[in-house]
């Protein structure tokens, strides 16, 4: 059986703290699928979830937070326009892709390390996600649970199924079952997925 800890036991708080501090990667569910998720400055825990997902290493991931403030160092540098849209959407299920020049997030988390790259944040609303990101202190990566080319799990017995019982994972439910989560470009205003 998969390790469960509740979010709202400051026991379980503080012990998932620790974890994801120390490198851990959090199955936790989201708002259309399960995902997983785990310090995104922290380089082995990414590349630690590049390989028990079996991603290719420099592809990007979308990093979540349920406090918009982690985001304001990119944020502050986009035009008027862009920030409207971003509150029409936000807090919720829409990520957007964020021009990164000056490289203000890493190379491991991003689409593109150099100079004209990008990231993909997203302000989410679901509760225990919003809590990880509390709970580090800073936004969290967020990718679906499953290994690569394999549907995303949909609930808790999928991810277990997928990566065994030694996965630690949040009691969590996915607020709208099979709903993908959409991509919006804020350069182009373009919708990627």
């Amino acid at each position: 059986m998969a390790q469960v800890f509740n979010l709202a036991n400051p026991v379980d708080a503080v012990w998932i703290r620790r974890y994801l501090c120390e490198g851990g990667i959090v199955a936790c569910a989201a708002e259309g699928v399960w995902g997983l998720s785990c310090d995104p400055g922290n380089p082995a825990a990414v590349m630690a979830l590049n390989k028990i997902k079996g991603r290719e290493q420099g592809k990007g991931y979308i990093l979540v937070s349920g406090q918009r403030r982690h985001f304001d160092n990119i944020e502050s540098r986009l035009e008027n326009t862009q920030r409207a849209l971003l509150d029409k959407h936000w807090p919720g299920a829409t990520s957007f892709v964020f021009p990164d020049p000056d490289c203000l997030y890493p190379s491991w988390v991003t689409a593109n390390a150099t100079p004209g790259g990008s990231v993909v944040l997203r302000h989410t609303s679901h509760p225990q996600l919003a809590a990880l990101s509390e709970l580090l202190g800073s936004s969290v990566v967020s990718t679906s649970a499953n290994p690569a080319g394999k549907p995303p799990a949909s609930c808790a017995k999928e991810v277990a199924a997928y990566f065994g019982t030694g996965l630690v994972m949040v009691q969590s439910e996915v607020v709208s079952p099979g709903c993908v989560s959409a991509i919006i470009d804020l350069s182009s205003n373009k919708k990627i997925r």
